[in-house]
């Protein structure tokens, strides 16, 4: 199978139904939202006018974009555009696919030998049909007593996408629940504090559109984090971080008078917004957990 007819993607009914943009979308808005995700994943991208796919007016399409606009990124050169969340999801995929291909070929080499014959004759236990059938139940008990402990889903491996206001974003740890966003390794994380924050001060760059500030905050933070540089640590202060790096790539592009205050200014407003909770490994609070 081709990589573009993979036949399916994760999809997250918790995630989707509390994103900020669905749950204000209008039915029609989030029908035509989940049609065009499932388009792209069959043909890798949708038409910016998707009239026919939709089968709507050009009157109902302009009242539905102003909706789904925040959830698709314009492909340049092309009357295309695309779900970037849903492109992560498709390289996860992908990537989880080739690897239990080359375990199950490794697996197969040392089972069976290089030259395709069998090690041994097969033992009575694996013979006997019934003995194989109870042998894989126990094996999917185990693995769902697995999962539910380590917090995934049961019959699925446990990936971690990046939380989005977008819908395919998979289960966080614990601990990193209360971050819009985090790496893959979870070592460069943006707390929801400083992710509204970064929102408001991006907002008036777009004539006060936060939901389009949200989606390309969460399309920047990867770049930020790939601009730090292998090995890069990130400080105790988040905000402080965040901060820095947001007035490095979007300062200049602001209208005048929305920079906003000093990072030392802002840092002091957030703590006091936040003094009365304990301790957060990245930002110095906490989220009311034990």
């Amino acid at each position: 199978m081709k990589d573009n007819e993979l036949p399916y993607f994760p999809a997250y009914p918790r995630r989707w139904l509390g994103s900020q943009n669905v749950s204000a979308m209008p039915l029609i808005a989030e029908g035509a939202y989940w049609r065009l995700l499932n388009h792209q994943w069959i043909d890798g991208s949708v038409p910016q006018r998707p009239l026919k796919l939709l089968r709507v007016s050009a009157v109902e399409w302009r009242s539905i974009w102003r909706h789904l606009r925040p959830c698709f990124h314009k492909i340049a050169g092309s009357d295309r555009m695309v779900n970037p969340q849903l492109e992560r999801i498709r390289d996860e995929v992908i990537e989880s696919r080739r690897k239990h291909a080359e375990s199950g070929a490794k697996g197969a080499a040392v089972r069976w030998g290089s030259n395709g014959d069998p090690i041994a004759a097969p033992s009575p236990r694996h013979s006997d049909p019934i003995a194989i059938d109870s042998s894989k139940r126990k094996e999917k008990e185990r693995e769902s007593t697995k999962e539910k402990k380590e917090g995934g889903s049961v019959g699925t491996s446990t990936t971690y996408v990046r939380r989005s206001s977008s819908v395919l974003s998979g289960e966080l740890p614990r601990d990193h629940v209360d971050h819009a966003f985090c790496d893959e390794h979870f070592s460069h994380c943006v707390p929801r504090a400083v992710h509204a924050k970064l929102t408001d001060r991006l907002a008036p760059k777009y004539d006060g559109d936060r939901n389009r500030a949200r989606s390309e905050l969460i399309a920047w933070y990867p770049q930020a984090i790939a601009q730090a540089g292998p090995g890069h640590v990130m400080s105790a202060d988040a905000f402080r971080w965040w901060s820095a790096a947001f007035d490095r790539s979007f300062a200049s592009a602001l209208p005048t008078g929305t920079a906003g205050d000093s990072i030392e200014a802002q840092a002091e407003r957030l703590r006091e917004m936040l003094q009365h909770d304990d301790s957060d490994p990245l930002l110095g609070v906490s989220h009311g957990r034990k």
